[in-house]
């Protein structure tokens, strides 16, 4: 890894944040293309990229970041896939530090980034600086092929921190993308989570609905079984009454009639009591 390998992983490592390194994957590919007696060779430099102290990708693995081999096959793609997809999502620091209020400059991924362009651009100024110099010594010597040489070099040093201008725009375009693209996966992610938890809590809300459903339809079915029941009892006394009624009302007539009986017995009795009066004493 050359040194602006080395830049963009400390830029990375800030843009992500030590936490979100644990959901990384560094994948080595083209292993199809690998000779067999190259193999050795390679998973040498593979250990060291993966294994040295402190540099290259070792801090991402010793953060928890997993290391795979692609070799261009369905299989080893799967296995990549299947440990991305596994991941739990983790908010990026660059993430954290823009819902804050930062804006992309102020957070570590936005302050490294222009540290390490300030340094390439005070580099090329010297170089520049270096170069106007020693064009002017050429030109004050009339040394034509030197100014030619320092020209071409200006040139191409112009040319170089043109790109690196253009490149440090691209890094910036490429942070408002990572974030862009950040800030939507965790809008997804957020609204996912309360539509699950909405879910949750309407099945929730359905469950006790339900529950209580079941305790109101049990407690109207026994007061159903007690109307009955009473209906019955009820039936049960009007029928004991009428009988009661009826009895009574017999009991009453027969009492009546016993009364007439007795009162037409009395007036026979003095009907004959008066026959035998007056036979007796006429």
């Amino acid at each position: 890894m050359g040194g602006i390998s080395i830049r963009n992983m400390r830029t990375f490592r800030k843009l992500c944040g030590e936490g979100a390194l644990r959901n990384v994957v560094v994948v080595t590919t083209r292993w199809d293309d690998v000779l067999e007696a190259d193999r050795e060779a390679m998973g040498r430099r593979e250990k060291e990229l993966m294994e040295t102290e402190g540099k290259f990708f070792e801090p991402l693995i010793a953060a928890g970041g997993r290391f795979f081999r692609h070799d261009n096959t369905f299989e080893s793609a799967s296995r990549v896939m299947e440990k991305v997809s596994d991941n739990d999502a983790v908010a990026l620091q660059i993430q954290v530090e823009m819902d804050k209020g930062m804006m992309l400059g102020e957070t570590a991924a936005g302050v490294e980034l222009a540290v390490e362009m300030k340094k390439l651009i005070a580099k090329h100024s010297n170089e520049m600086g270096y170069l106007q110099k020693e064009m002017a010594a050429a030109i004050a010597e009339k040394d034509e092929m030197l100014r030619k040489e320092l020209e071409a070099g200006r040139i191409k040093l112009e040319r170089e921190i043109q790109k690196q201008e253009e490149a440090k725009k691209q890094m910036e375009r490429d942070l408002d993308s990572a974030n862009a693209l950040a800030t939507k996966e965790e809008e997804e992610r957020r609204t996912r989570l309360q539509r699950e938890e909405l879910v949750g809590n309407l099945q929730k809300v359905e469950e006790r609905t339900e529950n209580e459903r079941k305790q109101l339809k049990a407690v109207m079915d026994k007061m159903a079984e007690s109307n009955r029941s009473l209906e019955s009892r009820m039936r049960q006394i009007d029928a004991a009454k009428r009988n009661m009624d009826y009895e009574n009302q017999r009991r009453l007539e027969h009492v009546q009639r016993q009364m007439d009986q007795a009162r037409r017995e009395k007036e026979e009795s003095e009907r004959q009591y008066q026959r035998l009066f007056q036979r007796r004493y006429s």
